[in-house]
């Protein structure tokens, strides 16, 4: 009877990593069955039935984790999707450590409850212990599963040695208390400009109407207002030779007209967004203003 072992990555350095552990499971331990997905997949293109199919029946799970991918959102949920009771038993979740000298540095995400191990020689071997353990009655004896591990070990070092590793600065990644602080602050910042800012000349007034039907009256005008704004924003975009990308707008109601949110995949400077602004209040005098935001990090795909 096989065992599975669920191997999660994020990242072209961790995927690479989690190969190599495939390798190992199968040369140390059997009877397993090491799964892991070999396809980059973002998160809104990813297959829930991949995702089914992979953990379905997963006794044991091997993290591959990087100091910058600790926070990744599938790694994490990966962990948590094993690591929860499935027929009365709770499956077992060990990171493996790739570039953190100890399991103490593993502080920025909810991986920190799990025994981690560093993946030097000691850490595959508390690894591989563990994993034995797990297989219940039909573990190999500990005399074997060391002979294996001292034979293997050669290999999988130098199979290790050449996973190319990641060149870009790590960058910690955002909390999500953190994002939504940020987004607070900017509710407030236009609580305290909106007085400030010029009314629509369709909303002379600011009446508490406008306040609350802004967006219906702009939509009642232009049905395909979103997309209309969106067609001349990017048009304005592209007026300017920025190379950012539009990922989302919002209309929200406010007592100087429609207020438009565009967020984009990076910031945009103070020239682009002026011009841009230009474009969208003479094509469509109801709106009353509009910010521009960069798409918040922390939501990559692997």
């Amino acid at each position: 009877m096989t065992m599975k072992v669920f191997v999660s990555w994020s990242g072209g350095t961790s995927k690479a990593f989690a190969k190599e552990v495939v390798w190992w499971l199968n040369s140390v331990l059997f009877p397993v069955e090491p799964w892991m997905s070999d396809s980059d997949i973002s998160p809104g293109d990813r297959s829930l039935a991949e995702i089914e199919a992979g953990l379905n029946g997963a006794q044991f799970g091997i993290l591959c984790v990087t100091a910058e991918n600790q926070t990744a959102p599938w790694l994490n949920f990966e962990a948590g999707a094993i690591s929860k009771e499935v027929n009365g038993e709770t499956g077992k979740v060990v990171p493996l450590l790739i570039d953190m000298s100890r399991p103490t540095q593993l502080t920025q995400s909810t991986l920190s409850q799990f025994q981690a191990v560093v993946a030097d020689k000691a850490g595959f071997e508390k690894l591989a212990h563990a994993v034995n353990s797990a297989m219940g009655d039909h573990h190999r004896t500990v005399e074997q599963l060391n002979s294996a591990l001292e034979t293997y070990w050669p290999q999988l070092q130098k199979r290790l040695a050449a996973v190319p590793k990641g060149t870009a600065p790590v960058k910690p990644r955002r909390k999500v208390e953190d994002m939504v602080e940020e987004v607070l602050e900017i509710v407030r910042k236009l609580q305290r400009e909106e007085d400030q800012i010029p009314s629509s000349p369709f909303l002379q007034g600011g009446s508490a109407r406008a306040k609350l039907h802004a967006v219906d009256d702009f939509l009642n005008l232009h049905p395909d207002g979103v997309e209309e704004i969106t067609n001349v924003a990017r048009s304005a975009l592209n007026e300017t030779g920025y190379p950012g990308e539009i990922v989302s707008i919002e209309l929200t109601n406010s007592g100087h007209g429609a207020y438009v949110m565009v967020v984009t995949t990076t910031p945009l400077p103070e020239r682009v967004t002026k011009l841009v602004r230009k474009r969208l209040l003479n094509a469509f005098p109801m709106l009353g203003g509009g910010m521009f935001l960069p798409q918040p990090s922390g939501f990559e795909g692997r």
